[in-house]
């Protein structure tokens, strides 16, 4: 009897685990493209906005909200995405122009104004995602403007080294600690927030960018 009560113990402690990751990964996953489409919106608001600051605007509802429907269709599914198994819809894709519009997404929502963003992309294709694509960048780039100090600087670089297509993203951040670098892919896994005062997040970024990087 004390054996049945304990595994139904476990058995509802990991239910209980799993609700809170896939609530907190809804949070995360959710939280960028619907702070590009209210920035955006806002945009469309003003008076007087430039013809191009509103296609511009309209451009990013447009793929923001493609990006939420696909999102909303994965994250639907809590068994596949508890267990770590996310379908790609790869198709051939130009790379950079992809980089560029992921950063350009952070700077509407102005992610970017307090820091010198470089980039440095050759054209590389690739048959990937578009969407996990975009969101690895968001994500990498997120966090290196926000364990950043303001009017430092953030450089991403894209090239195709022999047969792979390598991207960096190198900051002047405080760096991650020695002793957390091993466990930095780890669910809900954050370094110490610094001087930059990084702040949002609940240590899912970069565990997504391993999961839809394999």
């Amino acid at each position: 009897l004390l054996d049945a009560e304990h595994a139904a113990r476990s058995e509802a402690e990991a239910a209980n685990r799993g609700k809170d990751e896939f609530l907190a990964m809804l949070g995360h996953e959710l939280r960028n493209p619907l702070a590009a489409i209210a920035n955006a919106t806002h945009v469309l608001g003003v008076p007087h906005a430039s013809a191009e600051a509103t296609r511009r605007s309209r451009e990013i509802i447009a793929r923001q909200n493609a990006h939420l429907a696909h999102l909303v269709d994965d994250l639907l599914d809590v068994a596949r995405i508890s267990s770590g198994k996310i379908a790609l819809a790869r198709q051939p894709l130009e790379l950079a122009g992809a980089v560029r519009r992921a950063v350009g997404t952070l700077t509407t929502g102005g992610r970017t104004e307090r820091h010198r963003v470089s980039l440095t992309l050759e054209p590389v294709w690739a048959d990937v995602d578009e969407t996990r694509w975009e969101q690895v960048v968001t994500n990498l780039v997120g966090n290196a403007l926000r364990f950043t100090p303001a009017g430092g600087t953030v450089d991403i670089t894209l090239e195709p080294p022999d047969e792979d297509a390598v991207l960096r993203v190198r900051d002047s951040g405080m760096g991650i600690a020695p002793d957390v670098l091993p466990r930095v892919f780890d669910l809900f896994m954050q370094g110490a927030r610094g001087a930059a005062g990084g702040q949002g997040g609940v240590g899912l970024g970069v565990t997504l960018v391993r999961g839809y990087a394999v």
